[in-house]
Order: C-alpha cells, then structure tokens, then sequence
C-alpha cells in the first residue's frame, strides 16, 4: 500500500513534465508555422521570393529540430510531409535559376516560355498548400493545447490525407 501511496503521485508527475515538454514543442512548431505563413504571403511580391525561399529552408531545419525532440502530435509522418512541401517551396528559386542557365541548350524560345509559365503555376500552388498546410497545424496545435483529446488524437494516428482531407 505504502508503495502504491509513492508511485502514484510519482507517474503524475513524470506524465506533467511530458505534456509540458509535448506542449513547448508545439509551441515552437506554431512560431514555426507563423514564419512560414509571413514567408507565404510575402513569396507573392518578386522582390522578396529569396527572402521567402531562405524562411522556408531555416523553417525545414527547425522542423527537424522540433522533429528530433521528440513531438508526438502532430505525428511524424505529418511533419515529413510538411517538410518535404518547405522545402520544395525553399528550393525552387535556386532550381529556376539552374534552369533558366541551361535553357538555350535544352530548349527552344516557345517551349521555354511554356515550361516557366508550368513551373510558376506549380510554385504558386505549392505556397497556397504551404500556406493552408501551416494554418491547419496552427490551429490544431492550438486545440491540442487547449485540452481537445480527439484532435490530438487524430493527428497523432491518422494519416495526413485522412486527417485534412
């Protein structure tokens, strides 16, 4: 009995610290989450397209921060898919740069104008996934810490088409 009266209000207390722990990482996943959607709304104007593109790699490696720390909801399958999307937003000034070098050896002036108008319809609906992707996860980062068991749940288990779609 004496043991029971010790080792109870001990796995309280280590359960505490774990939902603290579990809650800061969220935190830190929302700041995250809030660069990226400045970063997203900002990616619009040209001039700041670089700006954006370095927000988006810096938020793929405090993703893998946050990641590596141990965050448990949303799972990890869900913040691999947000990475993938960052850093696919991220990258893609430095890949049309690499393309538009190798263009009059690839292709013609016609086809060159189709394939960049492609890759500029392709990034905008990767900053508009981006963008809609970091709302979700704010929001339900938010409702996770506010107590609501089924969304934590929900993100914990299910897999991220399941769960947004």
């Amino acid at each position: 009995m004496a043991a029971l009266a010790i080792a109870v209000p001990a796995l309280l207390s280590i359960g505490s610290a774990v939902s603290k722990r579990q809650r800061e990482l969220r935190g830190q996943l929302r700041a995250v989450l809030r660069d990226v959607s400045k970063a997203c709304k900002n990616y619009e104007i040209k001039d700041w397209r670089p700006a954006a593109s370095r927000v988006m790699l810096e938020a793929v490696e405090k993703l893998k921060i946050v990641e590596d720390e141990g965050i448990r909801s949303p799972s990890p399958r869900q913040i691999k898919e947000l990475h993938l999307a960052l850093y696919d937003l991220g990258t893609t000034q430095e890949s049309r740069a690499r393309f538009e070098a190798m263009r009059p050896a690839v292709l013609g002036p016609e086809q060159m104008a189709d394939s960049m108008k492609a890759v500029a319809h392709r990034t905008e609906v990767n900053r508009r996934y981006v963008e809609r992707l970091a709302e979700c996860y704010r929001k339900a980062t938010a409702r996770m810490d506010n107590g609501n068991v089924l969304t934590y749940w929900r993100y914990r288990l299910l897999p991220p088409f399941i769960v947004r779609g």
